[in-house]
């Protein structure tokens, strides 16, 4: 009688089958953690840039120039700020807004820097003292409330909200 040695068709093909259901789980375990990855990459790089365009316009803020009477603000709307600052024995004139959703920052009239792209909405609430009154003029800014939100690459919005306190210096 002779023996023989080796797999059955059968078995080769449950080893096919059970090697190809493994690898499908395991495929779509990686692509899972790739797209988690890419996920939290584009948002990490969203919430960078709107921590640093926030931190960028609340220090610029804090910093308009105070003649004693009233902050000198040269145009301020709900979207846009142009202020003076004082920087030492220089007076510099700084513009805050968003063009093409770009949030930008301009110093003396010069060429605008971006400080975040993606800009969906962009909005500057000018309060009173007490922190929720509308101011009517210049004499009555004590805040600025800035809401700023961004789409990153995956096509998530982001928003976040800031308050800058001004200073009374001149």
């Amino acid at each position: 009688m002779r023996t023989t040695r080796g797999f059955s068709l059968i078995e080769l093909v449950l080893v096919i089958l059970v090697t190809a259901i493994l690898g499908a789980m395991v495929a779509y375990g990686l692509g899972t953690g790739v797209t988690a990855w890419r996920t939290g990459s584009e948002r990490l790089e969203a919430h960078g840039q709107i921590r640093f365009a926030m931190e960028r316009m609340i220090r610029e803020l804090r910093a308009v120039r105070h003649d004693g009477a009233r902050y000198e603000f040269l145009a301020r709307t709900a979207n846009s700020v142009r202020f003076r600052k004082q920087e030492g024995a220089l007076l510099r004139t700084v513009a805050l807004g968003v063009t093409a959703g770009t949030l930008e920052i301009a110093y003396d009239g010069g060429a605008a820097q971006p400080l975040a792209r993606g800009v969906t909405s962009f909005r500057l609430d000018w309060l009173q003292a007490d922190g929720v009154t509308p101011a009517t003029s210049d004499a009555d800014v004590a805040f600025v409330e800035i809401t700023l939100g961004l789409t990153d690459a995956g096509g998530r919005t982001h928003l976040q909200v800031g308050r800058a306190g001004l200073r009374r210096r001149g």
